[in-house]
């Protein structure tokens, strides 16, 4: 049985909404989050402590590190005396259920690193007094550590002129992350990490609010586990993650073995313990995934991906879905799609990431367009395609900083 753990007192100043379809006081909102909670019903233990925002009255913004798909159900039990609208990513309102669904409970669709109008929908909602939920680094955690927020929405922030609250989730990301297929039980903690007051809000600099939300959300589930797991393949998937061999370099040796991580070139293995830790030098899967970023950078300047893709076609503007085959090459300075239908080209810094799914594929926005590439073959590059583009953009940054 799920077990919720309260270490705060929940209030009850959530304002007396109107209820009406296209927001989060429909009947269909709360129906959804009964769901979402008796899917969760045996694989968590969830443990709140709101106390730094006891009487909080709302409209608010929220904002969340982002570890696993149920990240959305542990903040709505954090924030249980309040109907927050979220943001989410806008594949999840493209087919007509899903839409219908979405608008009846006043989800907001956005654009994953791509520019769309989604700041006055968030505007609009606070205006009308409703909670606003984000998770400002817009993708998965890939190895249990905060990816970096691509969109930095600090000035928005600013000008709403509302509270924000900081929370931050441990636990969740080995109870399911997006290299493994399975739930494994897990205790997970979701807390106020910080409650910057509107007041304050308007005292402070933009580049000021940036880094408090980047150290509030900033967490690690490798450092300091809280869980165990005595299942015996833990590492199954991983090696669509762990993609390159951290001891011999080779590309797309590894395989996973039961607990272990293993390379069909040089012979390495490396095990993970029941707290999914490494029993050698390498330590975690961070630091595995950190070589091998460090590995990409230095090479990065001779770097060629290639790949023969299916391609799903989405329009913004059109109701259809077009399919069709191509080839993508990505290097430090270009991004190229070729089809018998044309294609496109765009500089790889203006990529601002590849949100993708290991194992399927990665996507991009072009135009007006959702460009979802499916490799035909060698499913394990999809993460480096994403990994070479975080580091162009990275280094991007840097030149811009000198």
């Amino acid at each position: 049985m799920t077990h919720i753990k309260y270490n705060g007192i929940m209030n009850n100043n959530r304002p007396q909404f109107k209820k009406k379809g296209g927001n989060p006081d429909s009947f269909l909102y709360t129906l959804i989050f009964m769901l979402a909670g008796l899917l969760r019903k045996g694989c968590q233990s969830l443990h709140i402590d709101n106390e730094k925002i006891k009487g909080l009255k709302a409209p608010f913004i929220v904002l969340c590190n982002h570890v696993s798909f149920y990240d959305f159900y542990y903040v709505s039990e954090l924030l249980s005396d309040y109907r927050p609208a979220y943001v989410i990513n806008r594949l999840y309102t493209r087919r007509l259920i899903l839409k219908f669904i979405s608008n009846r409970i006043g989800m907001i669709p956005k654009k994953l690193f791509a520019p769309d109008m989604a700041a006055l929908s968030i505007a609009r909602m606070i205006k009308a007094g409703y909670p606003v939920v984000i998770f400002p680094e817009g993708r998965l955690s890939v190895d249990g550590k905060n990816s970096p927020i691509f969109e930095d929405a600090s000035l928005l922030y600013k000008r709403l002129g509302v509270d924000i609250v900081i929370v931050q989730l441990r636990g969740a990301y080995f109870s399911k992350p997006r290299w493994r297929s399975k739930f494994f039980r897990s205790d997970i903690y979701a807390s106020v990490r910080e409650h910057i007051s509107k007041e304050e809000i308007a005292k402070i600099s933009v580049d000021e609010i940036r880094e408090r939300i980047v150290q509030g959300i900033s967490h690690a589930d490798s450092e300091n586990p809280i869980n165990t797991y005595h299942q015996k393949n833990r590492a199954k998937g991983l090696e669509n993650i762990l993609y390159r061999c951290a001891d011999c370099g080779k590309l797309y040796t590894t395989r996973s073995r039961g607990a272990d991580i293993c390379c069909i070139s040089c012979g390495s293995i490396h095990h993970l313990n029941e707290n999914y830790l490494f029993d050698d030098e390498i330590k975690s899967i961070p630091v595995y995934y950190n070589r091998i970023k460090e590995m990409e950078k230095r090479e990065l300047k001779n770097t060629l991906l290639s790949a023969q893709v299916k391609v799903k076609i989405t329009s913004d503007t059109k109701p259809y879905v077009k399919k069709e085959r191509g080839i993508c090459t990505l290097s430090k300075d270009v991004f190229t799609y070729r089809s018998k239908s044309g294609g496109f080209t765009k500089k790889s810094e203006e990529i601002m990431a590849l949100s993708f799914y290991t194992e399927k594929s990665f996507k991009l926005y072009h135009k007006q367009c959702e460009y979802a590439f499916f490799p035909e073959q060698n499913k394990q590059q999809i993460v480096r395609w994403a990994v070479i583009v975080d580091i162009i953009n990275e280094n991007a940054k840097i030149k811009e900083n000198m």
